[in-house]
């Protein structure tokens, strides 16, 4: 009798171990159950973002191709409407380039790339820039009617941080807009006509090439200034160009 009352004992026991395992080994499937699917959701949410990523880029890709397109058959038309005059306006910016580090020429979009200094954050232009912007307002200061002097400002991609610049210009796209407007103040103190002129700032949207280096982000500081028909002087000149490209310093 003893006996038998121990070996029910000993059994139920054994049926109290073999259980508790079970139930160990029941959550920890579960555990794992939420942990596949919490990874297999990350998964997907990668996906999504990976295919949104690709379809804004290929977005963009499609508007820089339109753009380059409308670029190009602009130049092509500015060439086809360009006057005498016109052309002779162009030779001599282009001649007033030549040998010179503050100026370059790009014949692609009829515009000088012109290295004026600003203090960083600030759309005042100093006086080492104004001698060169004065020289070509008296190249184009006898400007015909029907055409128009562009004078647009980049920035590289950079966010405007300090606060007094932000407080004054907001982003990039202002402080580009403020050093164009004041380039043109200076083109007008030489004798370039206020009405024929259009001041413009597209910030960082416009770069010449790309903005991963001090050096390259350099490049993409600048100030173009451009003559054209006023029927084509509504979309920016920004072109591709060399090496030797003229910066404008942020």
């Amino acid at each position: 009798m003893q006996k038998t009352w121990l070996v029910k004992v000993l059994v139920l026991m054994l049926v109290v171990v073999m259980t508790q395992g079970c139930m160990v080994r029941l959550s920890d499937y579960k555990a794992l159950q939420v942990k596949h699917a919490d990874a297999v959701a990350m998964n997907e949410g990668y996906q999504e973002e990976a295919a949104a990523a690709q379809a804004e880029l290929e977005r963009l890709q499609a508007e820089f191709d339109n753009v380059a397109a409308q670029l190009d058959d602009k130049t092509a038309k500015s060439d086809d409407l360009a006057t005498t005059e016109l052309k002779g306006i162009w030779a001599e910016m282009k001649a007033l380039a030549v040998g010179r580090k503050d100026m370059t020429w790009i014949p692609d979009g009829h515009k000088l790339l012109v290295s004026v200094e600003f203090d960083l954050g600030r759309a005042a232009v100093k006086p080492s820039g104004k001698s060169a912007i004065k020289q070509i307002a008296g190249v184009i200061k006898g400007l015909p009617s029907g055409y128009i002097v562009c004078v647009d400002g980049h920035t590289d991609s950079l966010p405007v941080k300090n606060p007094r610049t932000i407080q004054m210009f907001k982003n990039n796209r202002g402080l580009s807009a403020a050093r164009a407007g004041a380039v043109c103040r200076v083109l007008g103190e030489g004798g370039v006509p206020p009405k024929l002129m259009i001041s413009r700032g597209f910030g960082q949207y416009y770069p010449i090439g790309p903005n991963n280096s001090p050096a390259t982000r350099a490049k993409n500081r600048r100030v173009e200034i451009s003559v054209l028909p006023a029927s084509l002087a509504l979309n920016p000149t920004a072109r591709l160009a060399s090496e030797s490209d003229i910066v404008v310093t942020k």
